[in-house]
């Protein structure tokens, strides 16, 4: 048998082209390294004054060395002598000596808690990390 022809068109289906946006890729910044901890060291003189900063407390992880900068030179002597050795610190009423030499990281952040910088009369602030490209 032979199939008849229809005159009836075949439908179509038009393809409508959807559009899509490009895709944003959010391309993360690598975290900065810290390259080290700056501490200021302060004469405390507070409640009735301010605190006077008397120097700086440095330590660079690369070198592995902690320097000093002094601000006033009457307190370079009594800051060289607090800081020349290890930390004590008493968390519940347990004493921790920190040692410079072995862990001068832990060493610099944990001078704001020392016993050693506890206001007699020099206090330590908290270690501000230090970032180098």
């Amino acid at each position: 048998m032979a199939r008849k022809k229809s005159n009836v068109k075949a439908k179509t289906t038009k393809k409508v082209a959807k559009k899509t946006q490009p895709k944003v890729v959010e391309e993360k910044q690598p975290e900065p390294e810290i390259t080290g901890y700056t501490t200021l060291i302060f004469f405390q003189r507070e409640p009735k004054d301010t605190n006077i900063t008397a120097a700086a407390v440095f330590y660079n992880k690369n070198s592995g060395f902690i320097t000093l900068d002094y601000y006033v030179a009457a307190y370079e002597h009594a800051i060289e002598m607090l800081v020349a050795g290890d930390v004590t610190i008493e968390t519940a009423g347990n004493i921790k000596c920190i040692s410079k030499a072995d862990t001068p990281e832990e060493w610099i952040k944990n001078l704001v808690n020392s016993r050693d910088f506890s206001g007699n009369p020099f206090i330590a602030g908290e270690a501000e990390p230090t970032y180098e490209a």
